[in-house]
């Protein structure tokens, strides 16, 4: 099977900021024909978000892209937490059960 990279700048999906407004889903075009190149009625998606600087930051940015993709494109999603990165047993079953790997945004530097 031949394997694709689909590298994406900017833009916001809901999530709730600090002070308690939801932030547009201006990306949901581009998420939609991610989901679309894996050709599968329901994809599974590893969500990665190893560039954001704490875990609650961590597991809420999952949760969110989580909420999009179920809701939006009727995917399957796990998370691959920092944490977990030496467990080279549960990256290697993540890497193999995942249609798609979403590495999302955050702090470059950090990462």
């Amino acid at each position: 099977m031949s394997k694709i990279i689909v590298a994406i700048g900017g833009g916001e999906f809901p999530r709730k900021k600090s002070n308690g407004d939801i932030t547009p889903y201006e990306i949901k075009e581009i998420h939609r024909e991610i989901v679309s190149i894996a050709n599968k009625e329901k994809s599974n998606i590893l969500i990665l978000n190893h560039a954001l600087e704490n875990d609650e930051f961590e597991i809420n940015g999952f949760n969110c892209l989580k909420n999009c993709f179920e809701q939006n494109f009727i995917c399957n999603c796990k998370p691959l937490y920092k944490n977990e990165l030496e467990n080279n047993e549960k990256v290697d079953e993540l890497i193999e059960w995942a249609d798609i790997i979403y590495e999302n945004g955050g702090n470059t530097e950090f990462l």
